[in-house]
């Protein structure tokens, strides 16, 4: 009965934060992606994560005062909350990988990435599209795709595993029609990763709750920890427009690896050194954690906060008025393209160093009596170096002369003279 229960609390969970992010307003902002099938027009965004994070942080405590849920649910269930998390992925990843089957060939995206409008203003072929928007929509559509048909390769690789690990779709919508392309503004992509950052706080907030309801008080390592957590999962829903111009929603479709890792990945795996702070407490813990050591440990965090924030919105500042100084600081360029001044003067993806840093940070409280949470940040440097390297290739594809000239400016991929 207590698998029954973990299962149906998911799926009653993803199911209102859905609810949520359809009914709750917010602002609406055009994004960084253009509209596959109109690539003159780019995709608009309803931004609510924030007050659905606020909905659900008074929502969780007044549950568990009239008992309607108990706060530490998901400690108890957590491994059938687990396997719900897998399933439902596995489930919508069929759903989107039969969705993409179903497109007609021309209709399919067929890019290495999706398209921006960045490189729809540098590309003629795109700014010939840009000044044909006078024509009524329909004609710019058949236009668009007559030569699509002429000109794209199939969207699948004839090879299932493929394209059901990877996907078809970069940025689909909820009843995405295609007469228009603001049909919806649900955004499967932006659900997904809101679903995500709220069950990574339900997971925090609940190891939190076991152990008040345990010892009767928090440790110094769960202050720490489940302060930082929930300072991560705000910050990064407050600058949900940032997000919109960056390599997941622009060059990532949604296929098994977004899915499941915003379903199941994130929100379970993230929190992986929640658990020895939380069965490590009083005298069960060899090695507690001081105050300086918290003070450290938070100055840490937000160095790499600083960091991967600052690099991300001098960035996301730079690609909406190229002209205008960030804090303060000028921008400079190589050939008025590739941003080099600022924190992308220090390293070519300074941002990751950022991301590495928070990451070893939230591992400390847990990290001196367990090897445990000691994953989430080796993780993060599994999953950012290469992808430095793959970030790179595809610059070079795209800049030529202008990343190699951007190179000899900034020689350091990641850690600023060291590598």
């Amino acid at each position: 009965m207590d698998h029954v229960s973990g299962w149906f609390s998911v799926v009653l969970f993803d199911a209102l934060v859905a609810v949520c992010a359809l009914l709750v307003p917010g602002p609406v902002v055009k994004g960084y992606v253009c509209y596959y099938r109109f690539p003159s027009q780019r995709l608009k965004y309803v931004l609510n994560g924030v007050r659905i994070w606020l909905i659900f942080m008074l929502a969780v405590p007044l549950s568990v005062y009239l008992g309607i849920v108990r706060g530490d649910f998901i400690v108890t269930h957590f491994w059938s909350c687990v396997l719900a998390g897998n399933v439902l992925g596995l489930v919508y990843s069929l759903y989107f990988y039969i969705r993409g089957k179903r497109l007609p060939p021309h209709h399919r995206e067929t890019a290495r990435v999706a398209p921006t409008i960045s490189a729809i203003s540098y590309s003629p072929k795109r700014s010939a599209k840009l000044t044909a928007t006078f024509k009524p929509q329909q004609q710019q559509q058949q236009e668009h795709e007559q030569q699509q048909q002429q000109e794209d390769t199939p969207a699948d690789s004839s090879n299932f595993l493929v394209d059901f690990f990877v996907g078809f779709e970069f940025n689909p919508r909820l009843g995405q029609d295609t007469r228009s392309p603001f049909a919806s503004l649900f955004d499967y992509k932006m659900y997904l990763y809101l679903v995500g950052a709220l069950s990574l706080q339900a997971v925090v907030l609940s190891a939190a709750y076991s152990q008040w309801l345990r010892d009767g008080e928090l440790s110094l390592e769960m202050k720490v920890y489940t302060g930082l957590f929930s300072f991560f999962i705000l910050e990064y829903l407050y600058h949900e427009h940032v997000h919109l111009y960056t390599y997941d929603l622009f060059a990532e479709k949604l296929g098994f690896k977004l899915i499941w890792g915003c379903l199941c990945f994130y929100p379970y795996f993230y929190p992986c050194g929640v658990w020895s702070v939380l069965e490590n407490t009083g005298s069960s813990n060899p090695h507690p954690m001081s105050a300086w050591g918290a003070f450290l440990c938070i100055v840490m965090f937000f160095v790499g906060w600083a960091t991967s924030r600052g690099a991300n919105n001098q960035k996301y500042y730079f690609k909406i008025a190229p002209n205008k100084p960030f804090l303060g600081i000028q921008p400079h360029t190589v050939r008025g393209r590739i941003l080099c001044t600022g924190w992308w003067r220090l390293s070519r993806h300074i941002n990751y160093l950022g991301e590495i840093l928070m990451a070893t940070a939230l591992a400390l409280p847990g990290g001196r009596v367990s090897w445990v949470p000691w994953l989430y940040p080796l993780y993060y440097v599994a999953l950012l170096f290469p992808r430095e390297r793959e970030d790179s290739r595809v610059c070079a594809l795209k800049y030529g002369d202008e990343w190699l000239e951007y190179c000899k400016r900034v020689p350091y991929r990641i850690v600023p003279y060291f590598y």
